[in-house]
């Protein structure tokens, strides 16, 4: 794998520095996105949207382990290999955390047993980082990206092969029905003519919450959305690196997409759907598939004609006023009318507490004597002192550096 400084900066301040998305499918997404088709019908669009998942589904072998979480777009993927399978051909396959606050599976575990569905948890703990380590190798980490929940998708890859032939993921939900809070954020702040006087009130303790006031400090020249996805800002990017990254993906696809005649949130998903769906999502899944050794993968919500279709929905399809992924929800609702009340919190997905676990004093000789050429060891020092005291969240930067170190040493990244 072959890197350069420039990459290696875009990487760090977005978890990816390119996409795998061939540039005629991109322009294929944005000719679709900028159609305006009229005479949907809900009982249709429905239909359309089952039928198409499932013609996926039913060419697997069964019996089929599902990764659940509980969460709408698993639920909805579980929903439909119901309708394809018998229920004796279905296991779901959670991740368990001793940090309750991530732990979700025992809710997936009761909504599996309410459809009859075999379910089966596997825990993630902070020591299954060195196990990640010890299995990439040249072979099997092919792109350069940063995101921690590559965790719980290797150790969930690991495991279901044991309960089916066929494994099935929710990965790309988000960015297809406007699942992420910060499309929302952006789509209110945008309006908001206080958006500076709000900004003093907004700490930087959390990395959610350093976003926003990143977002809201931004002039009108610059994208707020820009912003809200970034791992690192670019004068901490600039502080680790010396390097200013201007030319990156984000920005190309943000310029392409401003052109379009859609609306804001619209935009905002076509945008993640050109650069973190193929530079982050799809990766996280093939590079866990060929860490794991798993065979017979399939993300619907991955598969490009998927895509094309959902691009084609009105907006009212995948956001109403406080119904994020409407369409998805409907389904689920016709299906499985207990979801809703069995689900009250907000999901997490199969993000992993790697903040929490960075903070356990077991790196802290690797951040505190971090030798890189293209790194300032003094700034990852600082950074992670603050991480440790609870004075800023570093957590998914200095993963970024933990997985930047491995690859090093491992040989699989040639600098040019």
């Amino acid at each position: 794998m072959k890197i350069s400084k420039q990459q290696l900066a875009e990487a760090f301040r977005f978890g990816y520095h390119d996409s795998d998305l061939e540039d005629h499918d991109w322009l294929e997404f944005l000719t679709i996105a900028n159609q305006e088709i009229d005479g949907w019908i809900e009982e249709s669009v429905i239909y359309s949207l089952e039928q198409a998942i499932c013609n996926k589904i039913e060419k697997l072998k069964p019996p089929v382990s599902i990764l659940y979480s509980g969460g709408v777009d698993s639920t909805f993927i579980l929903l439909m290999a119901r309708e394809c399978f018998e229920a004796k051909d279905i296991n779901t396959i959670s991740i368990g955390f001793v940090e309750e606050k991530y732990d979700e599976s025992l809710l997936a575990m009761d909504i599996s047993e309410k459809l009859d569905i075999q379910s089966h948890r596997t825990d993630v703990w902070w020591n299954d980082i060195d196990s990640f380590f010890k299995r990439i190798n040249k072979d099997n980490f092919k792109d350069l990206f940063f995101t921690s929940s590559i965790l719980s998708t290797f150790n969930a890859f690991n495991n279901a092969d044991f309960f089916g032939n066929s494994i099935l993921t929710g990965d790309g939900g988000d960015e297809l029905f406007c699942g992420y809070d910060r499309y929302i954020f952006c789509n209110y702040m945008r309006k908001v003519p206080f958006k500076n006087f709000l900004s003093k009130f907004i700490p930087e303790k959390s990395r959610r919450l350093a976003k926003a006031k990143r977002c809201l400090d931004n002039s009108i020249h610059t994208p707020y959305y820009q912003a809200m996805v970034e791992l690192q800002s670019p004068g901490d990017v600039y502080r680790l690196m010396k390097v200013v990254d201007v030319n990156t993906l984000l920005l190309k696809r943000m310029i392409e997409v401003s052109k379009l005649n859609i609306h804001y949130l619209e935009k905002l998903m076509l945008i993640d759907i050109g650069t973190e769906l193929f530079g982050l999502e799809k990766r996280k899944v093939d590079t866990a598939i060929n860490i794991s050794g798993a065979k017979n993968v399939l993300s619907p919500f991955l598969e490009k004609d998927v895509i094309k279709y959902c691009l084609r929905l009105p907006l009212e399809y995948k956001y109403r006023t406080f119904a994020r992924k409407y369409l998805l929800r409907e389904i689920i609702s016709k299906h499985f009318p207990d979801y809703t009340f069995m689900t009250s919190k907000k999901k997490k997905g199969f993000a992993v507490p790697i903040s929490k676990w960075l903070k356990s004093g077991e790196y802290m000789d690797v951040f505190t004597n971090y030798k890189d050429d293209w790194i300032d060891e003094y700034f990852v020092r600082e950074m992670y002192f603050e991480h440790i005291n609870n004075e800023r969240d570093h957590g998914e930067k200095l993963w970024s550096l933990l997985v930047w170190k491995e690859l090093n040493e491992k040989g699989i990244v040639e600098r040019i």
